[in-house]
């Protein structure tokens, strides 16, 4: 079972990980940091934008960036949880993204090499 809300991209901080305003409903919000995952609930891994893999990792966050602007009318987006979902080792959940009309962004980030699939 997953669940879906209607969020905000307030700031992308790498290709794995961003920071948006969820409602929940009645009128609740939350802004939390989401680890991000594939459609199916696998975790993706994508480039560190600090050390070695600065470049891939500049690289990976800007085609995250270019398809929230392409795709999320004013950084909305639908943030899919999944049951049993836990926080991970730096207290984010795991979601995923996509659009109302149903492209998986995160998904599309594996499709096109600026990250990868990684079970946690």
């Amino acid at each position: 079972m997953d669940w879906k809300f209607k969020a905000t991209i307030l700031r992308v901080i790498d290709a794995d990980t961003i920071i948006c305003r969820t409602r929940l409903g009645f009128h609740v919000e939350v802004v939390e940091t989401l680890r991000l995952c594939m459609s199916d609930g696998v975790g993706i891994d994508a480039p560190e934008i600090r050390g070695a893999e600065r470049p891939e990792g500049l690289a990976s966050k800007a085609a995250l960036v270019a398809m929230i602007e392409r795709y999320c009318e004013d950084d909305e987006c639908v943030v899919k949880t999944f049951k049993g979902t836990k926080q991970g080792k730096y207290g984010r959940f795991l979601a995923s993204l996509e659009t109302s009309d149903g492209v998986k962004l995160c998904d599309l980030l594996v499709e096109q090499g600026h990250a990868e699939r990684k079970a946690y």
